[in-house]
C-alpha cells in the first residue's frame, strides 16, 4: 500500500478522508490546547467531523482533516511510518529521544534528522560504520554513505563529487553534526577504500599521537574556528556566527585517500564585536585568553577580567553555560601549533586579540 502524503493542519476533504481512515476507537492526533497536538481517542464520526475524547477526559467535535491516526510503531527510518503527517513525524522524534541511551538521530531515507539533546553523547565506534550497508541512524552513517558513493559510482577518469548539507535553526546542532561528519570521513581517508575495521579502531585509539597528519590538522582547526567565530546567545552558548564551505579531496587513483582540504568562512558577524545584546557575549576568544593565558603573557598585554572592557561589559554577560574557557583556550593553543603556528605567530595572534580590547 502506498504511504500517504504529508497531511498539516488542513480542513477536510474527501481525498485526505480517504487516505486517513479511522475507525470508532481509534488513537488519533487532533489539535491541542498545551501542547500543538495531543492523542484522543474516537467516539464518534459523522460526515466530515469526529468526536474525539483527548487525554483530559474532555470530549469535542474536530473537523475530519484535523484528526490524524495514530502509527502503530517507533521507527528509525521515518518512510517506514504507515501515516506520514506532522504530528507522526514530531511523535516519532520525540519517542526515539527518550530510548535507553537516547537517540536523537532518525532517518528520513537518505536524510538524516537530529535532535540536539543538549549534552554529550558517546558515538559508536567509527569500525562499526565501515564498509556497512546496515548502519544505525548516525553522523557517521551519513559521512559513510557519501563516501560509498563517491568510490563506487566513479571511475578513474571521471570521480562522482558528493555534498553533505547541513542545516538548522540555531541551536540545533549543526556545529557538532559536522565536527563529527568531519571526523568520520577524515579517519576514513587515512586508509581509503581499503580500510579494515581493525586498521581504524587501532588509527581512532592513537589519533592524537598524529598531530602533523593532514587528517589531524582538519580535526583541530575547529577549537581555532570556534573561538574566533562563535559566540554565546540567547538560544545557544556555542553559536557560530559565520557560514563555513569545507571542501576535502580524495585520491582519485582509485585508493582515494585523503589527499587536502579547503575551508572557507563567510558572512562573520562583525557587528559582534563591538556591541553584544544583554544575555549574550562578545567572540570565545576574548574571555578564552583572559582566562587560559599564562601570567606572564596578561602581565605582557595588560589584561585583567572581561568586566574592565567595553567591548565586554555592555551585555553583562561573561560565562557560558557549561563552557570552559580555560581548557578551551589550550584547545586553541593546540590547534594553532597543529596546522603550523609557532610561538612567535601564535603571541602575534594574541597580541592583536588583546589589543582590540584595549
Amino acid at each position: 500500500m502506498a504511504t500517504p502524503g504529508l497531511i498539516s493542519k488542513q480542513q477536510s476533504t474527501q481525498e485526505n478522508v480517504e487516505n486517513m481512515p479511522i475507525n470508532v476507537g481509534d488513537s488519533v492526533w487532533v489539535p491541542g490546547a498545551d501542547q500543538v497536538w495531543e492523542l484522543g481517542s474516537v467516539m464518534a464520526i459523522g460526515g466530515l467531523k469526529v468526536t474525539v475524547r483527548n487525554s483530559h477526559n474532555k470530549v469535542a467535535q474536530v473537523d475530519r482533516g484535523l484528526s490524524l491516526p495514530q502509527n502503530p510503531r517507533v521507527t528509525d527510518d521515518m518512510t517506514a511510518l504507515y501515516f506520514i503527517h506532522e504530528p507522526g513525524v514530531l511523535h516519532n522524534l520525540s519517542e526515539r529521544s527518550k530510548l535507553d541511551g537516547q537517540r536523537p538521530y532518525t532517518f528520513m531515507a537518505n536524510v538524516l534528522i537530529a535532535v540536539n539533546p543538549l549534552r554529550p553523547l558517546a558515538d559508536p565506534r567509527i569500525s562499526e560504520i565501515v564498509n556497512n550497508s546496515n548502519c544505525p541512524p548516525h553522523p557517521y552513517a551519513i559521512a559513510e554513505m557519501a563516501y560509498q558513493q563517491m568510490v563506487y559510482n566513479s571511475t578513474r577518469e571521471m570521480p562522482t563529487n558528493q555534498s553533505v548539507v547541513i542545516s538548522g535553526e540555531s541551536g540545533a546542532g549543526k556545529t557538532e553534526s559536522s565536527k563529527i561528519v568531519l571526523k568520520h570521513l577524515t579517519t576514513r581517508g587515512v586508509f581509503g577504500k581499503k580500510a579494515t575495521p581493525a586498521q581504524v579502531d587501532e588509527f581512532a585509539a592513537a589519533r592524537h599521537d598524529n598531530s602533523n597528519s593532514l587528517d589531524n590538522r582538519l580535526i583541530e582547526q575547529n577549537p581555532i574556528l570556534e573561538a574566533f567565530g562563535n559566540a554565546k546567545t540567547l538560544r545557544n552558548h556555542n553559536s557560530s556566527r559565520f557560514g563555513k564551505f569545507m571542501k576535502l579531496q580524495f585520491t582519485s587513483d582509485g585508493t582515494f585517500k585523503l589527499a587536502g582540504a579547503f575551508v572557507e568562512t563567510y558572512l562573520l558577524e562583525k557587528s559582534r564585536l563591538v556591541y553584544q545584546v544583554d544575555g549574550e557575549r562578545n567572540f570565545h576568544i576574548f574571555y578564552q585568553l583572559l582566562q587560559g593565558g599564562s601570567v606572564q603573557s596578561k602581565a605582557e598585554f595588560k589584561l585583567t577580567k572581561p568586566q574592565d572592557y567595553h567591548y565586554l561589559n555592555q551585555s553583562n554577560c561573561y560565562v557560558a553555560e557549561d563552557t570552559n574557557d580555560k581548557a578551551n583556550y589550550n584547545a586553541v593553543v593546540h590547534g594553532l601549533s597543529c596546522v603550523g603556528m609557532d610561538n612567535a605567530k601564535q603571541h602575534t595572534i594574541f597580541s592583536i586579540v588583546a589589543g582590540v580590547l584595549h
